[in-house]
């Protein structure tokens, strides 16, 4: 045999065997598409199922359960190279939260001094800011800080001679409900944790990356996390909007050698749900509207956090990454898949990103060569590619089944979407949509990197933080603090 024929020949084996790669590649990715799919939907049929039982209201108007006196509350906030948002969301939170009887503990670094700078200041102007040193360089990690910020607390309590109700976890950058601490008050009784709903805000309709967040929380925290909460007796931190009752994360930090927030743990608020339930805990994710009227951020006053999420490719993608990385590979390692089956469902439900990332990948790959393929054999057969599958093929019918549940999945995210913000925000959804996966993949290869580079090194993976902003609409709400002000201590509060 010649020695072009024998390089034909193997060009030949070469292309057949890629071929024959890309068709199992893309048969397997239509299976995980679909069975992925109808288990979506099948969340969707519990959802409803929930709602006709009752078990799952819509949200109303609610009256907290006043007590007298109020409760005092820590709000707990982490804070590296913040120096620019603080004095914003600090002044907002001061001036427009209906509650009188809470202090805010502000955690930061060392080498951190703008942020010291400014804490300091705004210390100096109201009492309630109290300023913590978490006494190592930063940043270290979110769960380092928030420990540091915990056992801070504690001191102060001991040197001022009362204890607080409960701790509120918020981020640096938060624009809070004005009634969140009184409803928290007032549930603590009640619940060892009480997780608000996280609105985005969205400055414009043309921020396509920071939009996808709110189309992506609207769905989840409208549907999915109650749901949760409901079935398996577990509601995820989202890191903001939570609170913890005192005795409950005391009983956890006092199990982890002194630590409530596990170190090393990426999403330490996702982890820390899972051992609150191991101690028997009650959680709750809580939709509940503030008043009737009109909200500032939704189309009804409902209760929750509103922040602005990352408007750039490249921060957004940070930011993915870190939730994956610690909601999925730190999740299985940490968790396992310890449980009753409803949270071993749900585990599969926050870990099934790792089959369906490069499946839908590979599904849309196989689509595209398929197009190009009738393309070219209709404008030019002679160079007519090699189809993957014969169209008769019954693979094709999942393919078309998997085209509609997408079309019914964008059209659920829609309906939410235009149900919390109105249909001027769920008009970009599609486009958000596509954006969103582009990034979600993306994050999902770079999280894998990390994380196995982490285990064969042991080097340890920081605190990977995107840089924050607050909302020009509310600075009105964030010129200056009002007038100093501490808080009065009740008898009931002595330790």
């Amino acid at each position: 045999m010649s020695e072009p024929a024998w390089t034909a020949m193997l060009f030949d084996e070469i292309k057949f065997l890629l071929l024959f790669l890309f068709l199992f590649a893309f048969c397997s990715s239509t299976l995980v598409i679909f069975f992925s799919s109808l288990e979506d939907a099948l969340l969707d049929g519990l959802w409803l199922l929930a709602r006709l039982q009752g078990r799952l209201a819509a949200p109303a108007a609610v009256a907290p359960t006043h007590r007298a006196p109020q409760r005092p509350l820590a709000v707990m906030v982490p804070a590296w190279d913040e120096a620019e948002v603080l004095p914003r969301s600090l002044c907002h939170l001061l001036s427009t939260a209906q509650y009188e009887r809470y202090w805010v503990f502000v955690g930061y670094y060392p080498n951190d001094p703008a942020t010291r700078d400014v804490l300091e200041r705004l210390a100096a102007e109201d009492a309630r800011i109290i300023p913590v040193s978490t006494g190592q360089p930063g940043p270290t990690s979110k769960a380092h800080c928030l420990n540091a910020i915990l056992a801070e607390i504690l001191t102060w309590e001991a040197r001022h001679g009362l204890h607080f109700a409960g701790f509120v976890l918020q981020d640096a950058e938060d624009v809070s409900h004005e009634h969140a601490l009184t409803h928290f008050d007032s549930l603590l009784h009640d619940y060892d944790l009480i997780q608000l709903p996280v609105f985005p805000l969205v400055e414009r309709l043309r921020h396509l990356v920071g939009g996808h967040y709110l189309d992506e929380f609207a769905e989840k925290h409208a549907q999915e996390a109650p749901l949760r909460g409901l079935l398996s007796g577990i509601v995820p931190g989202a890191g903001v909007a939570t609170a913890y009752a005192r005795e409950a994360l005391l009983n956890v930090a006092r199990n982890n050698q002194g630590d409530a927030f596990r170190i090393g743990m990426v999403t330490e608020d996702y982890e820390l749900s899972h051992r609150l339930a191991n101690e028997g805990t009650r959680q709750i994710f809580l939709r509940r509207l503030a008043g009737p009227g009109p909200g500032r951020n939704t189309r009804r006053d409902l209760l929750g956090t509103c922040e602005i999420f990352p408007r750039s490719c490249r921060a957004s993608l940070r930011q993915k990454t870190r939730w994956i990385l610690g909601n999925v590979f730190q999740g299985w390692e940490y968790i396992g898949w310890r449980g009753s089956i409803a949270q071993r469902y749900f585990f599969y439900r926050d870990r099934k990103i790792l089959l369906c990332g490069p499946a839908a990948c590979c599904s849309i790959a196989g689509l595209l060569y398929t197009g190009l393929a009738s393309i070219v054999a209709q404008k030019a057969p002679a160079y007519a590619l090699p189809p993957l599958l014969p169209p008769e093929d019954p693979l094709w019918l999942l393919a078309y089944a998997n085209m509609g549940f997408l079309f019914y999945r964008l059209a659920i995210r829609h309906l939410w979407v235009a149900a919390l913000h109105g249909w001027r925000q769920a008009l970009p959804v599609l486009l958000r949509y596509i954006v969103g996966t582009a990034i979600n993949y993306l994050a999902l290869v770079r999280a894998a990197r990390q994380y196995f580079k982490h285990k064969m090194t042991g080097e340890p993976l920081g605190w990977d933080k995107t840089r924050h902003h607050f909302p020009r609409s509310l600075s009105h709400h964030a010129k200056r603090l009002p007038s100093k002000h501490a808080p009065p201590i009740a008898l009931g509060d002595a330790v």
